[in-house]
């Protein structure tokens, strides 16, 4: 998974925590001859990808692109919630990475249609897609209302 909302974004070594967990993309770019974001390109090296397209620096607009000096986790100030029905920024903590956990899941799933229907889910199979989401989203819906009146229920008693 790519630090910043633009994949395009790649600090230099030292600037930003979240490039720096990547230093073998840091030295590909630097192979390669591109410039990191926010720097103009020196000598023979060709302009990065993300300022190509906004100038260099432009991606900074964004916050999701800057440089980040510390983790946010670290920043306490960030981690006050925005109002009174926002939650704070999770702890950091080790434990099993969830993207991982839903993509086993996913991939379980589609074996399942595979034994199921002989095939994975394909497009143009005769079905409304978005019907099939809707009517799953409401199943979702009432099995996360019932998960939290349980919860909520069991916490008063």
């Amino acid at each position: 998974m790519h630090p910043h909302c633009d994949q395009a974004v790649l600090h230099a070594p030292g600037e930003c925590v979240y490039c720096d967990k990547h230093p073998e993309w840091q030295d590909v770019r630097l192979m390669w001859g591109i410039a990191f974001t926010g720097h103009e390109p020196v000598a023979d090296e060709v302009a990065c990808p993300s300022d190509m397209r906004r100038g260099v620096g432009g991606a900074h607009d964004w916050d999701g692109n800057r440089p980040a000096a510390v983790s946010h986790l670290d920043d306490e100030r960030l981690r006050v919630p925005r109002d009174e029905h926002d939650q704070q920024l999770p702890d950091p903590v080790d434990g099993p990475d969830i993207h991982e956990l839903v993509a086993d899941d996913l991939f379980g799933r589609r074996e399942l249609g595979v034994r199921r229907y002989g095939q994975p889910l394909r497009a143009f199979n005769g079905r409304d897609p978005l019907l099939d989401a809707y009517q799953e989203a409401l199943d979702l819906s009432v099995y996360l209302k019932q998960a939290l009146q349980e919860r909520s229920t069991m916490e008063n008693e």
